[in-house]
C-alpha cells in the first residue's frame, strides 16, 4: 500500500512539474493561466480556463483518491494490529496450556515411579510367598501323585485306559514296587556311568561305547537315546583277537550287577541287547545267588541277528529271589589273529552289546501295560499309549524320563497324519496341555547323525519315515545347533520345527503294548548249575 501511495504522489508531481513556463495575466477581465502539462513536446499548447475554480479538478480528484487510499491503509494497519494483539493473546494462552501440560506430565511421571516401586515390592513379596508355598505344593503333589499312581497301577495292569497326565513322571509303579534302571549314562546325583556294575578280573572286558563302532558288527547307536551322545556296554572282538591264534579257542568276558534284595514276589528282568555281525557267538545272563558259583542261567542267545536292538524279558520266581542276588552278563568271542607275528585279525565281526537294564521287584505281569495317566490309541489291533508331560526338559532329559516309564517307552515318533491328528486333538481337548503347547512338545526326531536328515530314535536304531509335517522354511538349523524335532507351531496344528536339543520344552512319551514280538525275546529261567 505504501508503494502505491508513493507511485501516486510521484505521478502527481510528475504531472505538475513537467516542463512549462508558469504565468498569468488579465485579459478582458479574465485571468489567463499559462500551463504546460505532460512530457517534453506535449506542453506546447495553451489552454484557457475560466476562473470558476474548476481548473484543478483533476488534481483534487487524485488527492481525494490518495486520501481514500491512505484511509484504507490506516484501516488495514488497524486490522493488522488487532490481529496481532489477538495472536499475542492466543500465544499467551497456549503457553499457559503448555505449562499446565508439563506440570501434569511431571505429576504422571512421579506417579509412575511410585507405582513401579510398589510393583517391585509386590513382586518381592509374591516371590517370597511362592517360595514358602513351594514346599507345601510339592508335598501335596507328591501325595496326589502317589494316590493316582496306585489307582492307575491297577488300571494299567488290567489294560484299562487312564487319563491324561499333566504332571512330571512319578509313581509309575505302586509304592511297594521298586524299579532299578541302568542306562550306562551319567547320573546327575553321582556322575556314575556304571550303575554299580563291575567288570570281570580279566584284562579285557566289557567296554562302554557310543555310536557306530563298525559297519559290519554292533549297534548303530545306543538304545537309550538312539543318538551319538548315548552309551552302551559291548564286547569288542578287535580287542580279543590279538590274544591268541586259534580259531577253536573262545574268550568270555563278564560283568556283574549290584546286589538286589530278596523279594518273595519274584523279580522281572528286562534288558535290550544287540547281536549283529557274521562272527557272533553267544550271550548269556545268570542269576548269581550268594555262593552259587557263576550263577544260574536265566537267558541265552547264540548266533547273529539283525542290527536292531532286541528286548529280553525274564521272570524270576521266589526260588531265585528269596535271597539277595546279582545279575551276571557274559559274552563270548572266538576272534583271533592268524599268527603271533601277524597283524591280520580274524572273526572280528562279533561285537555283542546290551543296554537299558530294568530290574523290578515284582513279576512282569504286575507291571502296567500302559504307564499311568496314559491315553490309549488302537490302530488295526496294535495298541499304543501316550503320556503328555508339561514340565519342560531338555531333549536328553525327556528321552531319559520316557525310558524310566517302561522298557518299551520312548519319546513319541510321529509316523503318520493319523497319529499327528490324534496328538493334536488330545492336546486341544485339555486346557493344561493347550497352555503347555505354546512352548511345543519334544518328539523322538533328531538329526545329530547327519544334518537335516532327521531320524526317529525311539527304537535305538535310527530310521526314517515317509511322513513329515514341517512348517514352511523348516528345518532351518538356526545357529547350527538345532538338531531336535519339536511339535512347535500350535496355531498350525503343531507343524514341526527344529530346535536346540538343550532348550527346555514339554514332551510326549509313547509306549507300545503288548511288547512287539518283532523286537523282543522272552526267556524263562533255565536249569543250570
Amino acid at each position: 500500500m505504501a508503494l502505491r501511495i508513493i507511485l501516486l504522489l510521484t505521478s502527481l508531481v510528475a504531472g505538475v512539474t513537467c516542463q512549462f513556463a508558469p504565468g498569468c495575466s488579465f485579459v478582458g477581465d479574465q485571468c489567463m493561466y499559462h500551463v504546460e502539462l505532460g512530457h517534453q513536446g506535449q506542453c506546447d499548447k495553451r489552454a484557457v480556463s475560466s476562473g470558476d475554480g474548476q481548473c484543478c479538478a483533476d488534481l483534487e480528484a487524485k488527492m481525494s483518491s490518495l486520501t481514500g487510499d491512505v484511509d484504507e491503509l490506516k484501516s488495514q494497519v488497524s486490522t493488522l494490529m488487532t490481529d496481532l494483539l489477538s495472536s499475542k493473546s492466543n500465544l499467551s494462552a497456549t503457553q499457559d496450556n503448555l505449562s499446565e501440560a508439563e506440570r501434569r506430565t511431571q505429576q504422571l511421571l512421579e506417579t509412575l515411579a511410585q507405582r513401579e516401586a510398589e510393583l517391585n515390592q509386590t513382586q518381592h513379596e509374591l516371590a517370597r510367598v511362592l517360595n514358602n508355598a513351594g514346599g507345601e505344593i510339592r508335598s501335596l503333589r507328591s501325595k496326589v501323585g502317589q494316590l493316582t499312581s496306585d489307582l492307575n497301577t491297577c488300571k494299567g495292569t488290567l489294560g484299562l485306559a487312564t487319563n491324561t497326565t499333566v504332571l512330571p513322571v512319578s509313581g509309575i509303579l505302586g509304592s511297594d514296587v521298586k524299579m532299578d534302571l541302568c542306562t550306562f549314562e551319567s547320573r546327575a546325583d553321582t556322575n556314575d556311568t556304571m550303575c554299580g556294575y563291575t567288570r570281570g578280573s580279566s584284562s579285557i572286558g566289557w567296554t562302554r561305547g557310543h555310536g557306530k563302532i563298525s559297519s559290519s558288527t554292533g549297534p548303530q547307536e545306543d538304545h537309550t537315546f538312539g543318538a551319538p551322545a548315548g552309551h552302551y556296554m559291548y564286547l569288542d572282538a578287535r580287542q580279543i583277537a590279538p590274544l591268541h591264534t586259534s580259531s577253536s579257542h573262545s574268550y568270555t568276558i563278564s560283568m556283574t550287577s549290584p546286589e538286589y534284595p530278596a523279594a518273595m514276589g519274584g523279580y522281572c528282568i528286562r534288558f535290550w541287547y544287540n547281536m549283529y555281525g557274521s562272527d557272533i557267538r553267544s550271550f548269556n545272563v545268570y542269576a548269581k545267588i550268594a555262593s552259587a558259583g557263576s550263577g544260574y542261567p536265566i537267558f541265552s542267545m547264540t548266533g547273529a541277528q539283525n542290527q536292531m536292538w532286541h528286548m529280553a524279558e525274564v521272570d524270576l520266581d521266589s526260588e531265585y529271589t528269596s535271597k539277595p542276588f546279582q545279575l551276571r552278563f557274559d559274552a563270548t568271542s572266538d576272534a583271533y589273529r592268524s599268527s603271533y607275528s601277524s597283524t591280520s585279525l580274524l572273526h572280528t565281526s562279533g561285537d555283542i552289546a546290551f543296554d537299558d537294564v530294568y530290574v523290578y521287584n515284582t513279576s512282569c505281569k504286575n507291571i502296567p501295560l500302559c504307564p499311568p495317566n496314559g491315553i490309549t490309541r488302537d490302530v488295526n489291533g496294535h495298541t499304543t499309549c501316550y503320556t503328555f508331560h508339561v514340565q519342560p526338559a531338555t531333549w536328553y532329559e525327556a528321552a531319559d524320563a520316557c525310558r524310566h516309564e517302561g522298557a518299551t517307552t520312548a519319546l513319541v515318533a510321529v509316523t503318520s497324519q493319523d497319529e499327528q491328528d490324534f496328538l493334536v486333538n488330545t492336546i486341544k481337548a485339555d486346557q493344561a496341555l493347550t497352555t503347555a503347547g505354546q512352548y511345543g512338545f519334544y518328539t523322538a526326531g533328531a538329526d545329530q547323525r547327519s544334518e537335516k536328515t532327521f531320524d526317529w530314535t525311539d527304537t535305538g536304531t535310527p530310521y526314517t519315515s515317509t511322513y513329515s509335517n514341517w512348517k514352511t522354511g523348516q528345518p532351518n538349523d538356526v545357529g547350527s545347533d538345532q538338531d531336535c524335532l519339536l511339535l512347535e507351531y500350535p496355531d498350525l496344528d503343531f507343524q514341526w520345527g527344529d530346535v536346540d536339543c538343550d532348550s527346555r520344552h514339554p514332551f510326549i512319551c509313547e509306549t507300545s503294548y503288548p511288547t512287539p514280538k518283532a523286537s523282543a525275546a522272552t526267556a524263562s529261567p533255565m536249569v543250570g548249575k
